[in-house]
């Protein structure tokens, strides 16, 4: 307190406010003497406090640096601050000078008390300079510290602690400004250490002459017993590994690890991979196991050493045993050093690999796709050892798997292709319009006694266990509840389908005799790819007919329409299309029975090819159908012809048209018929010709119940007009039966009776059973021509019933043929009465 009031009571006594009155001294040379005096002290004061808060700010800051460790300094300290009082006292003493040089012209108190300011200004920054020094002392006291902590560590072995001491020293000397001399020292001894550790991998590590594998170092040569030697090799190699573990801590600090995991790539693949690589193909070299003592490991699967070498140890073993060791006594086990490592090692390995081993193997042909699969497995399984060794990681695909699998695919596509190729120019050549024969003739006439009808028996729905001992005997199992597109008996088929079919038999026959997975999928694939060319690819838009001549189409399909159709919609190009899928079907759906157990042993036990097959019998079927659906439309647009019946005349002008049409629809069906004939088989032929025959008969049906009213001309004609519709369209599609006076006999009269192995009773039999249309127009034409009484009892007798008429068919045709009498009225009383039964 007393310090901080001198300033104030030395001012008022230099400026004479020390009172008013007369006692007052006022600027005396005595007071100034006085006060002069005061001053020094106070200065000398000053500056001792100065000197000691200097001092003990000093010594505090490198007592908490020697407690502190090993903190690096981020700069020069701030210098101590000069305390307020001192400051204020120097401001005050600077005003008061150039107070004083205002005031009083007599310059000597005025001078002393400014040179008094400058004095003291002057001690401040001394006060300010002595501790900036004495920070820079500090400073380097503790950079000069932790340079011996340096110098220790490394002369100690601790290169990761040396390392973390240099990376600071570095980081300290660039934050301090002046410290060249100190970062030279630190650059002096840190290069040193960067080569000692980079040289300190190699120098711990060897390779093997003998085994290509590389092996530690022991620290200390062993002695003595050789019990005692070997515990002393094993703590020799335990403590090498320990200091090469400290070696790559120190690495990884200093940022040198790339680098020296790339050296250490090179090495492995210049002194063990490719010595390893060419002494399986040198005669005068040879792997032998490593030796005893050697830190390599042996522990490989029996599968990858299977097939190996000379003496058991193949080369992917020896490989194995290589990474082996230098994962885990090179590197330590650690994880992370060897995912780096991996990722620089693995690329030339692999390449290496693949130039000396699976390249020169490569398949060239069927026999050798066993062989490379054989020996380009253990490269697989060498890959998945080095996952295991973190060499590799886990979620990718190595290198020597994808070359395997490009190689095998690049064969095995090119084998695959050739089928498709050949299928391709199969299916486009001319062999798709010559025609032969396949099939087995079935002979409908051993039907067992009770059984089904013959012609249900050979075109209906077959009972349970005729569907199991067919799908037992044909061997499409799992197809049995699928309704069959063909029925049994001969049927016409082109060379191209038969050519394609027997392409997939020597796809499978190929797959079964090479005796290996990858090749028999291929084939198995390549099956499937000849099955979707048949679908692909229809035949040449210029279809040809059996004997080479193209087909025109019959009279309904020329009438006059100015386009000719699409190929497909003509009969003979369709039903051979269908009966090519068909074909084909039939094949694949028996082939994986014809080559078993084989087949299945290689590929899968339930292989199979009933997606393709339903995929070719579909189209097959669509073709079919689109032709019967043409033929169809062109039919019914001649039955339009026949309209005019309500305009049936007694000159006949229109009888005639009429009579002229129906032979024309009996010749489109003849011309159906010598077309379809050769081609379908017979359930099929009678299933087209059914649908087509029915279709055109109903026709006529509609159109005779569609008249409001029949004449008695039109009720003589029609009948008529139609008859030779009614009783010669199923001879016009199908030959007739020969009768018993034809005079042949035993195999020829069989051979005459039967097309396509199948009786021609049978086959009239199922047609007649599929055209119940031809039946109830027949009935129609005679109630044209009867009398009602008649009619009536046809009605109450069921006939008109079972042939198919309704009450309401029979009213409509009693009332347009008729008069209006009570029997008429009666009759069609009780024809309601019935319809609302």
């Amino acid at each position: 307190m007393q310090a901080a009031q001198q300033p104030g009571q030395l001012l008022e006594a230099l400026l004479g406010a020390g009172g008013d009155g007369d006692d007052a001294q006022g600027f005396t040379s005595a007071a100034l003497q006085e006060f002069l005096h005061k001053v020094d002290v106070r200065r000398e004061e000053v500056l001792m406090t100065l000197y000691g808060a200097v001092a003990e700010r000093y010594m505090a800051e490198q007592e908490e640096g020697e407690e502190g460790g090993a903190a690096a300094p981020q700069g020069p300290s701030a210098p101590p601050e000069v305390s307020a009082g001192d400051a204020a006292f120097s401001a005050a003493l600077a005003r008061l000078g150039e107070q004083a040089e205002l005031a009083v012209e007599d310059g000597g108190a005025a001078a002393a008390l400014a040179a008094l300011a400058a004095q003291h200004a002057a001690v401040l920054q001394a006060a300010r300079d002595t501790s900036a020094i004495a920070a820079s002392v500090r400073v380097a006291a503790e950079l000069q510290h932790r340079l011996a902590d340096f110098d220790a560590a490394v002369a100690a072995g601790a290169y990761s602690e040396a390392a973390w001491t240099a990376v600071e020293l570095q980081k300290a000397v660039a934050a301090v400004p002046g410290s060249d001399d100190m970062a030279a020292a630190v650059a002096a001894r840190l290069e040193p250490l960067q080569q000692h550790l980079q040289q300190a991998v190699f120098s711990c590590l060897s390779f093997d002459p003998a085994t290509h594998l590389p092996t530690l170092l022991p620290s200390a040569p062993p002695g003595g017993t050789p019990d005692v030697a070997a515990a002393a090799a094993a703590a020799s190699v335990a403590a090498t590994v320990a200091a090469l573990a400290e070696v790559w801590r120190a690495l990884r600090v200093l940022g040198l690890l790339p680098q020296t995991l790339q050296q250490l790539a090179a090495a492995f693949v210049e002194h063990c991979v490719q010595p390893i690589l060419v002494a399986e193909h040198d005669p005068n070299r040879s792997l032998s196991d490593s030796p005893a003592g050697s830190v390599a490991s042996s522990n490989l699967s029996r599968a990858t050493a299977a097939g190996g070498g000379r003496g058991g140890n193949s080369v992917e073993r020896q490989l194995y045993k290589a990474l082996k060791a230098l994962a885990e006594q090179v590197l330590g086990g650690d994880a992370e050093l060897a995912e780096q490592l991996g990722a620089l090692l693995w690329p030339p390995l692999a390449a290496a690999y693949v130039n000396t081993k699976l390249r020169p193997i490569q398949p060239q042909s069927d026999a050798e796709v066993e062989l490379y699969s054989r020996k380009s497995s253990l490269g697989a399984k060498l890959e998945q050892k080095a996952v295991a060794l973190h060499l590799l990681p886990a979620d990718k695909e190595g290198p020597i798997t994808r070359h395997i699998k490009r190689a095998l695919n690049l064969f095995l596509n090119a084998r695959r292709n050739r089928f498709i190729c050949a299928a391709r120019d199969l299916l486009l050549s001319a062999a798709t319009q010559e025609a032969v024969t396949v099939g087995v003739p079935q002979r409908a006439g051993t039907a067992v006694a009770g059984g089904p009808k013959p012609s249900r028996a050979l075109f209906g729905a077959p009972a349970r266990g005729q569907q199991q001992q067919q799908a037992a005997s044909s061997g499409s199992s799992g197809l049995e509840d699928e309704e069959p597109l063909l029925a049994c008996g001969e049927y016409a088929i082109s060379k191209a389908a038969q050519g394609a079919v027997s392409l997939m038999r020597d796809a499978l026959a190929e797959a079964v005799r090479s005796g290996n997975t990858a090749l028999a999928q291929a084939m198995c694939g390549a099956v499937v790819d000849v099955a979707a060319s048949v679908v692909a690819l229809p035949p040449p838009a210029a279809a040809a007919g059996r004997d080479g001549a193209a087909v025109p189409p019959h009279p309904a399909a020329a009438g006059g329409k100015g386009e000719q159709p699409q190929p497909l919609l003509l009969p003979y190009p369709a039903a051979l299309r269908h009966n090519d899928c068909h074909y084909v079907y039939q094949a694949l759906c028996s082939l994986p029975y014809q080559f078993s157990p084989r087949l299945q042993q290689l590929v899968h036990r339930n292989v199979n090819f009933v997606n393709p097959a339903l995929r070719v019998r579909l189209a097959g079927h669509e073709c079919l159908q689109a032709m019967v659906r043409y033929q169809q439309a062109e039919l019914l647009g001649l039955v339009q012809e026949l309209s005019q019946f309500a305009g049936l005349d007694s000159d006949g002008r229109a009888g005639l048209h009429c009579r002229k049409t129906v032979q024309q629809l009996l010749a489109a069906f003849r011309r159906l018929g010598s077309v379809l004939r050769p081609v379908l088989a017979p359930g099929v032929l009678v299933q087209v010709s059914g649908e087509l025959i029915q279709a055109v008969c109903s026709q006529i049906m509609e159109d005779i119940m569609a008249l409001p009213d029949i004449s008695v001309d039109e009720s003589e004609q029609i009948p008529q007009i139609l008859e030779p519709l009614t009783s010669g369209v199923h001879d016009a599609v199908l030959p007739a039966p020969p009768g018993p006076a034809s005079g042949a006999g035993g195999a020829a009269a069989e051979l005459a009776s039967a097309m396509g192995g199948v009786r021609l009773d049978d086959l009239h039999a199922a047609l007649h059973e599929r055209t119940p249309a031809v039946m109830k127009l027949r009935e129609l034409c005679e109630l044209l021509d009867i009398r009602m009484v008649e009619i009536r009892r046809r009605w109450q007798d069921g006939r008109l019933q079972a042939i198919g008429f309704s009450a309401d068919e029979v009213s409509h045709l009693v009332g347009a043929l008729f008069e209006d009498t009570d029997l008429r009225r009666d009759f069609l009383r009780l024809l309601a009465e019935e319809q609302l039964l």
